[in-house]
């Protein structure tokens, strides 16, 4: 079983004071706008909730996406920078709507209540923002050496990483997307482990098995032809300003420079190029 909707609820506000305290949350109209009219249209698909969704942004240049109880839903800055197409943004969203929507954090905290609302908050933080070393900020905030032999047991298991993607596809398809950004944005996230163990994104320490879910997704588009039909009222220029926004604002300023001299060499007709460089 899974602890109470108020419990969810008193729990979820000690984690964000957690999370505001230690990490950048993005104050930003364009880019805030933009992720929780995503967030809203996937919503709109999913019978009445029992709590308010809020999306937000962390600027920070790693691979992650969390939730935490009671609906409130991270992407980080790294994670959107590495997109090319708003169906991978979508994709994320939805997967994380439906590890709320099936309580999976909540039944897993349920296990964990002997250990009592303080240090459950501070370890629950502490796991959503990076399992297994990601920084001074999340070793903050997990705390203590309970906390620390506790980890394991609130990073999800292979059974919910599965149901959320298997919800997360309906979600996102109901709200008239394809399940293709999912799959594109899971290939990139598993690329970078390419780089080294000291590379792999911290998306890969809280969500396992992404090897069983790109086939997955894999297999359900070719089952069921999952190609949606364009959404009216999203265009590719909308996605296409705030990737340049968060990449240009909030990305490394060098390493950013570097690419986007690149772009503007190899396409120097294209005036979308010249924007985003003359921006850095």
């Amino acid at each position: 079983r899974s602890i109470t909707i108020k419990e969810e609820e008193d729990l979820s506000r000690q984690m964000m004071v957690a999370i505001y305290k230690y990490y950048d949350i993005i104050d930003d109209p364009m880019v805030n706008k933009y992720v929780n009219n995503i967030g809203n249209r996937i919503l709109a698909t999913l019978p009445q909730q029992p709590f308010r969704y809020h999306f937000h942004v962390i600027n920070d240049d790693v691979y992650n996406a969390f939730a935490t109880p009671a609906g409130h839903i991270f992407v980080y800055t790294g994670l959107i920078d590495a997109m090319d197409e708003e169906e991978e943004l979508a994709g994320i969203i939805g997967h994380e709507i439906a590890h709320v929507y099936c309580r999976h954090i909540s039944q897993q905290i349920e296990r964990q209540k002997k250990m009592g609302w303080a240090s459950l908050a501070g370890l629950a933080a502490g796991i959503l923002l990076g399992v297994g070393g990601a920084g001074e900020a999340a070793q903050a905030v997990t705390m203590g050496s309970q906390a620390a032999t506790q980890s394991a047991a609130l990073a999800y298991s292979r059974d919910n990483e599965m149901q959320a993607d298997q919800f997360g596809v309906k979600f996102i398809t109901g709200a008239g997307y394809s399940a293709e950004g999912l799959l594109k944005i899971l290939k990139k996230i598993r690329g970078k482990t390419w780089f080294g163990s000291d590379q792999i994104p911290t998306y890969l320490k809280t969500h396992p098995a992404v090897e069983d879910r790109i086939a997955f997704i894999g297999s359900w588009i070719e089952s069921y032809h999952a190609t949606a039909k364009p959404i009216a009222l999203v265009k590719e220029d909308n996605f296409n300003r705030v990737h340049t926004r968060v990449e240009t604002q909030y990305g490394d300023e060098e390493t950013v420079m570097s690419r986007l001299q690149a772009d503007v060499e190899r396409h120097p007709g294209d005036p979308l190029a010249h924007y985003r460089y003359g921006l850095i």
